[in-house]
């Protein structure tokens, strides 16, 4: 790859990093050690530590301080090495009660120089966190080569974090994007780890305390902290990390599990906790989470919220599917109108040469039979919307668009088109999945009728798919997992990356399978 070396330079691999994480840093540097008298005096780092929001001076670095009861401050320092013999900034940041002792520092210093590595930690007076790693975003004019890994669909009890350590240990990635479902409000299957967080200890939270009971939970993992540790990371939520819509009878929540909090606060437990718990800056607005990053001349995300915008999914899920003639509405909405004009106007004066754009559900068509769509809770549900987003992209010649989602805990490569069918016209490439933990789409359907998914019954359902829905190049319904992209000048290169067996933590991770967009066309090619 072009301009390797220079990316890694002074780097440790991601494996070493990952190793280095798991151990306490070495003690202070003379600036940092001098400030300790006013921090707190002890306080552990059991929910590790990490980085989000990079900027191309400046960072955002998280960490919860556990053991305290007071409010006080915590020490911070970014090196340019990893064994920190030139601390380029340092200061401290406030661990308040009021935010459960989670500490949010953004370092913004002309002193962190664009498209570098930098190595951070955290200490007490007496206490010091483990060492962490990031990467400021390229500069604007950059044409050195991207690397991304996005995730989805972490459920705590039906899988380990193997993927985790897999993209912990990737070298030297530019950014770690989670499309939604970092945790599960409710415990939706037995699995080979309890979740006993909530007032039930049946891990069906509510309250703030209770979503903040589910982060801490989730964040005592090992494998998630060391991805955390080892790259700077971008989250938005999808419909398990807030509650979006009410359901039609107020007295019970979506999944017929009884309310103990009103709709609307349980949502803002849902938003206030996932911003407190995510290494990235509050939104003045704390409901708008949608934005672009750009990262150089040849990227640019664009995060979009799926969930608090728009209308309420037109049908409820049935298996088989009936039909939902409300799905072709024309005055249906996604996105609401301000984030799909933000959206249209934004891709339509992009720069940059591919489009990443990332949101939470499948935005293909997925049919069961053909034209009855497998769930319209996704852009299956809001057809005139995808129709015109797909028809933007075209008419104004938006070339390279690629859109990267999750939700479905499947691997999905396919083309999106007019129709999100085979008989409209290609707009766009998707690729989708898998999920870090949850069931796939066999096991779901096994687990809510009480059996089991046995591989005659997963090996019919992907063939049908198959079958069903020829615009998909590619259905992967056995493995969990994430996708790893890597943009250059010609191409965009997609890598399906999976554990062999989700359920086994020390379970071993490949490549799936790898693909290829080629630049200026909406094509996959399998390589």
């Amino acid at each position: 790859m072009n301009g390797a070396t220079t990316r890694r330079e002074a780097l440790h691999s991601g494996l070493a990093l990952y190793l280095a994480s798991q151990l306490p840093a070495p003690p202070g540097s003379g600036a940092a050690a001098a400030r300790r008298g006013a921090l707190h005096r002890h306080g552990s780092f059991d929910s590790g530590i990490a980085s989000g929001d990079p900027h191309r001076h400046g960072i955002t670095l998280w960490t919860r301080l556990h053991g305290v009861g007071r409010p006080g401050r915590v020490g911070w320092e970014i090196a340019a090495d990893p064994d920190f013999a030139r601390v380029l900034d340092a200061g401290t940041a406030r661990a308040a009660h009021v935010h459960d002792h989670t500490v949010h520092a953004k370092v913004r210093s002309k002193r962190l120089k664009p498209g570098r590595p930098y190595w951070y930690r955290f200490h007490t007076r007496h206490s010091d966190s483990p060492v962490g790693r990031f990467r400021t975003r390229p500069a604007r004019g950059s044409r050195t080569p991207l690397r991304i890994a996005v995730y989805s669909c972490q459920d705590y009890q039906t899988g380990f974090y193997a993927a985790h350590r897999d993209i912990a240990a990737q070298d030297d990635l530019d950014l770690v994007v989670m499309v939604g479902d970092y945790i599960y409000e409710r415990a939706a299957a037995p699995g080979v780890r309890a979740d006993t967080t909530g007032a039930n200890r049946d891990g069906d939270v509510q309250t703030f305390r209770e979503y903040r009971d589910k982060y801490r939970l989730y964040r005592s993992d090992p494998n998630l902290q060391a991805m955390h540790a080892a790259h700077p990371h971008l989250a938005f939520w999808d419909s398990h990390d807030v509650e979006p819509h009410d359901s039609a009878d107020p007295s019970t929540d979506p999944y017929g599990r009884p309310r103990r909090v009103p709709h609307a606060q349980r949502l803002r437990n849902g938003i206030r906790a996932f911003l407190e718990a995510m290494p990235q800056q509050h939104p003045a607005d704390p409901r708008r989470i949608y934005r672009r990053v750009n990262l150089g001349a040849l990227g640019t995300v664009y995060l979009t919220d799926e969930q608090l915008y728009g209308d309420p999914y037109p049908c409820p899920f049935t298996f088989p599917p009936d039909g939902c003639p409300e799905a072709n509405a024309p005055d249906r909405t996604y996105l609401g109108a301000a984030q799909k004009s933000w959206l249209k106007r934004s891709l339509a004066a992009e720069s940059a040469k591919w489009k990443l754009y990332l949101g939470g559900t499948m935005m293909m068509s997925f049919d069961f039979s053909p034209g009855n769509p497998y769930n319209t809770g996704q852009w299956d549900g809001f057809v005139a919307e995808r129709r015109e987003l797909m028809q933007h992209i075209l008419d104004n010649r938006i070339d390279n668009v690629v859109r990267l989602s999750g939700d479905i805990h499947t691997f999905f490569a396919g083309r999106v088109t007019t129709t999100g069918r085979i008989d409209g016209t290609a707009a766009a490439v998707e690729f989708i999945g898998g999920s870090i933990s949850s069931l796939g789409i066999p096991e779901g359907l096994a687990a809510g009728s009480g059996g089991t998914a046995d591989p005659a019954l997963i090996a019919q359902l992907t063939n049908h798919a198959r079958d069903t829905n020829p615009h998909i190049d590619y259905i992967e319904t056995v493995h969990r997992g994430y996708k790893l992209i890597e943009v250059d000048e010609d191409e965009l290169r997609v890598s399906f990356r999976a554990p062999e067996d989700a359920r086994d933590p020390n379970t071993a991770v490949r490549t799936l399978a790898r693909f290829t967009v080629p630049a200026g066309e909406p094509v996959i090619v399998p390589a």
